[in-house]
């Protein structure tokens, strides 16, 4: 038993939410007051969740197997010193009330190879070969994302990409013409939306063909895994 600290990346919110439902014996769910948190507990929409202003008042005590969850905005990978700040910052807030914590996130431009050499407080990271280096890596593997950059070409889109699209591209290009712009530049010729077990797509595979039109690209999609989560 024990309290375990989870600060994940929003574009894995749909990941975390299906992974935490398929885990029964958790016994309760923390989650702090924040945008993206109350947004994600909609997602989970689970009876074990409890929302809280201050995780340094949580029960000493642990009613069985706990975790205490803080979603950090989609994006945060284009400004690699704010990433490392935030993840560093919720280290700390958590630490006092945790056992360990996981990152739910990869590497993203190395943010956070500063943070996961910490020995203050357990830290637990998504592997593969080593620390994964982003989000689709998480989803595919290692070697089959190898595979499919060799192909070229490729913009890879996971439901968290979709859904958050407009900010990812508010914090990396702007506007959506600039975007494109650089995807001509690049020579970019498809998309590839990874489809995820467990994962409720919704209206999203709709939303990801609409978008490789908008971006004048070709849609395609393979099949991705939560075996690395």
């Amino acid at each position: 038993m024990g309290r375990l600290g989870i600060i994940a990346c929003q574009v894995l919110e749909k990941e975390l939410a299906c992974l935490l439902r398929e885990h029964h014996e958790i016994s309760r769910i923390y989650i702090e007051r924040s945008a993206e948190n109350t947004r994600f507990a909609s997602l989970l929409d689970d009876d074990r969740t409890r929302t809280v202003n201050d995780a340094d008042f949580l029960p000493v005590r642990c009613s069985g197997t706990e975790v205490l969850v803080d979603v950090l905005p989609a994006a945060l990978h284009s400004d690699v010193d704010e990433l490392e700040y935030r993840c560093n910052a919720q280290i700390d807030a958590m630490k006092q009330n945790t056992s360990a914590i996981l990152l739910f996130m990869g590497l993203c431009g190395n943010a956070l190879q500063n943070v996961v050499v910490r020995e203050d407080v357990p830290l637990v990271t998504i592997e593969d070969d080593g620390l994964v280096d982003d989000c689709i890596v998480a989803l595919l593997g290692r070697k089959r994302y190898m595979e499919e950059l060799r192909k070229m070409g490729s913009l890879f889109l996971s439901h968290g990409w979709v859904t958050h699209w407009d900010r990812i591209v508010r914090k990396i290009e702007r506007d959506m013409e600039g975007f494109k712009m650089v995807l001509r530049l690049d020579d970019y010729r498809r998309t590839r939306y990874i489809h995820t077990p467990g994962v409720d797509e919704g209206n999203i595979l709709a939303a990801a063909q609409d978008l490789s039109n908008d971006m004048e690209l070709e849609f395609t999609s393979m099949r991705g895994s939560l075996d690395l989560l």
